[in-house]
């Protein structure tokens, strides 16, 4: 009886040691488990979450990385549907004169006011339709209007940055210079990028119908909810230089963000 009296107590403390090893073991499993998360996380969802999956050459996605990183990021360019931007064009040979433009992203719907001496005309397009609003009449956009403004849609800087971001099956950027590439969309050719050092894009360049290459030049940036966009725009082609006096990207489509109507008819009757 003695012994197991005195035993019982032994085999209790081994018990308990036991106990204690199989928690700390239990515990340390869960705190390197823990650690390893962390590491995990910091590894791939937050330095890499600008990595880009495309095609192309390493070098061009690098500089296509870092390009989206210094303009907000893959996260929030990736979820861009529309954006509002008003200009202000000063050119010598004609007066200057206020634009806005309301544009949709995931396809062809937009339009834009133009504003001179309180004097506004108004082009409207969806899809292959366009409508241009001057005074009080409504009238069918030539269809050669329409293929220029198709044209120049097809190369929107925003909508490539975003075609980037959403990592898009179809697209493909390839090297061309120092700090340069050039952006693919089904093997054709849409646009080049050049970088500043800065990793900001100091211009791009697209080709026309004719063959030739014009040249956007971006002097300098701003930043909204989290979008860097250039300030001061100018190119060969331009006929004025363009400086951003309001730029407001939105995750909704440009209708409900912005509370506005691409019905030509219903546009007239709000028109001052």
């Amino acid at each position: 009886m003695g012994v197991l009296i005195l035993g019982t107590p032994f085999l209790y403390s081994k018990n308990i040691i036991s106990l204690l090893k199989n928690l700390i073991r239990s515990d340390m499993n869960r705190f390197f488990k823990f650690i390893v998360f962390i590491l995990f996380f910091l590894l791939f969802g937050c330095g890499g979450s600008d990595k880009l999956n495309i095609k192309g050459d390493p070098e061009a996605i690098k500089l296509a990385e870092s390009m989206l990183k210094e303009l907000g990021g893959k996260k929030a360019w990736s979820r861009i549907k529309s954006v509002y931007i008003r200009t202000i064009a000063t050119a010598s040979s004609q007066q200057s004169y206020v634009l806005e433009e309301w544009i949709n992203l995931d396809r062809p719907k937009f339009m834009n006011i133009k504003t001179t001496n309180n004097i506004q005309s108004v082009d409207i397009i969806d899809g292959n339709d366009g409508w241009r609003i001057t005074g009080r009449q409504i009238q069918m956009i030539p269809p050669q209007r329409i293929t220029s403004y198709l044209e120049w849609y097809d190369t929107f800087f925003i909508r490539l940055v975003k075609f980037m971001a959403e990592e898009r099956d179809n697209i493909e950027v390839r090297k061309k210079g120092d700090r340069q590439f050039e952006f693919y969309i089904d093997g054709t050719f849409k646009s080049g990028f050049e970088l500043y050092d800065t990793n900001l894009p100091s211009s791009y360049y697209v080709e026309d119908q004719y063959g030739n290459y014009n040249t956007v030049f971006f002097e300098e940036f701003s930043e909204y909810k989290g979008y860097k966009f250039p300030l001061t725009i100018k190119g060969e082609s331009l006929l004025a230089t363009y400086n951003t006096d309001y730029f407001d990207p939105s995750h909704l489509e440009a209708e409900k963000a912005f509370s506005i109507t691409f019905n030509p008819n219903v546009l007239l009757e709000n028109l001052d």
